[in-house]
């Protein structure tokens, strides 16, 4: 089946988005903005959207996953595995000493690779595990299903209200029970209008962000930059849908969007936040075109670096997987 380069140019963005948001985040403070840090900032709005927007990368993948369903296979397994154990520990030992930064710490946390990020121990866990939630969501009926989303929604609002952390896997299994409920019981009518919710959460969602700027109350962001946030659930989910009804194929996009996973690993790791930070900051100014361009330079040179990495390893995976699952099954 060909894929639709429409959802894998969406891949493509929402990876340059995490890119943006890890490292604009961190190089302008944005994270931790106040009203008294960032009174002389001119620069301002255009940083809080920008990071707004990057907030939408990571639901946004999980989203898709969970629409059209994570299929597990032991050889995309033993593959995240291998990218989590070669991003990490392979590369800080190589890199770290070469530039500077080697620590003992980082280099033994880097032994217990998957850790080494929230979002890959959690991914992978729901990966491990989607044959039987998928199973779990087949035999389940249309109204037990609406209490099961009502009970998600009821506890992340209140963890949202909280201000907890989202960076764990209770995020990601909301976000996937809410994707298969769209795919599988919104129909094909209630699906075309999905642009709708998406004019509408996307004017609500940058509207709390204006809000925080304009009344100097940036006491909001938190509550706008997290992923308990329901209206970033609406609109990512409301893109993906909208963005599906618009099919066409192309080589390029297909080619780049499998291997996007190595630029979040590589960027968001010991020695990738301390290599790559400088690319992302100017002093004084916030040229946000040019930050694009070089997330999308970075993003492709990870991509080729991890083709580089399937032609060298693909067949030694290939071979665990099959050892693996005679041994699973």
């Amino acid at each position: 089946m060909k894929r639709n380069s429409s959802i894998e140019l969406l891949r493509i963005l929402f990876m340059l988005f995490i890119i943006l948001f890890h490292f604009l985040g961190r190089n302008y403070n944005l994270f931790g903005v106040t009203n008294e840090t960032a009174i002389w900032d001119e620069n301002l709005l255009s940083k809080l959207i920008v990071h707004a927007t990057g907030q939408l990368g990571v639901p946004g993948f999980v989203f898709i996953s969970g629409y059209f369903g994570l299929k597990f296979n032991s050889y995309r397994f033993i593959d995240l595995l291998a990218q989590c154990f070669l991003y990490s520990f392979i590369f800080y030992s190589l890199i770290s000493p070469t530039i500077g930064i080697f620590e003992n710490r980082p280099f033994i946390l880097s032994m217990f690779f998957l850790s080494s990020w929230w979002f890959m121990w959690s991914y992978i866990l729901l990966y491990f595990i989607s044959p039987a939630l998928n199973s779990f969501i087949e035999n389940m009926k249309k109204n037990q299903f609406i209490v099961l989303l009502f009970l998600l929604f009821f506890i992340s609002i209140g963890l949202w209200i909280h201000k907890t952390s989202a960076t764990n896997i209770f995020i990601l299994l909301e976000i996937y029970f809410i994707a298969r409920f769209v795919k599988i019981h919104l129909s094909d009518a209630l699906k075309s209008k999905a642009w709708v919710l998406l004019l509408l959460s996307f004017i609500l969602y940058y509207g709390l962000v204006a809000v925080g700027y304009f009344k100097h109350n940036l006491v909001v962001m938190p509550y706008v930059n997290s992923y308990y946030n329901p209206i970033i659930i609406v609109l990512t989910g409301s893109l993906i849908v909208t963005f599906e009804r618009i099919k066409f194929s192309a080589k390029i996009i297909n080619w780049v969007s499998p291997n996007l996973l190595a630029a979040y690993l590589i960027t968001e790791n010991f020695y990738g936040t301390h290599l790559f930070k400088n690319w992302f900051y100017i002093p004084n100014e916030y040229p946000i075109l040019k930050f694009i361009g070089i997330g999308l330079g970075l993003t492709i040179i990870c991509v080729l670096v991890d083709k580089f990495r399937l032609l060298l390893f693909s067949p030694t995976e290939k071979r665990l997987a099959i050892k693996l699952e005679k041994w699973m099954y």
